[in-house]
């Protein structure tokens, strides 16, 4: 009876936790997602940070003569 018992909740315990790995691997998947997005947005403020310095950099040289 208590082999019975065991193999039951042997299986149950397989299930629960086939489950669990499931919902884990879900929400792995959007977490990467998420971060991957907050990487992209990093690049992007980068990028408009360099355009800016170029930009003002620009605007404080002095010309040398007329052309």
């Amino acid at each position: 009876m208590k082999l019975i018992y065991n193999l039951l909740k042997s299986s149950y315990l397989v299930s629960d936790l086939k489950q669990r790995v499931a919902v884990l691997e879900k929400e792995n998947k959007q977490l990467l997602g998420e971060n991957q997005s907050l990487w992209d947005m990093l690049d992007e403020i980068k990028k408009s940070e360099q355009d800016a310095f170029i930009f003002y950099s620009s605007l404080n040289i002095k010309s040398i003569g007329d052309a």
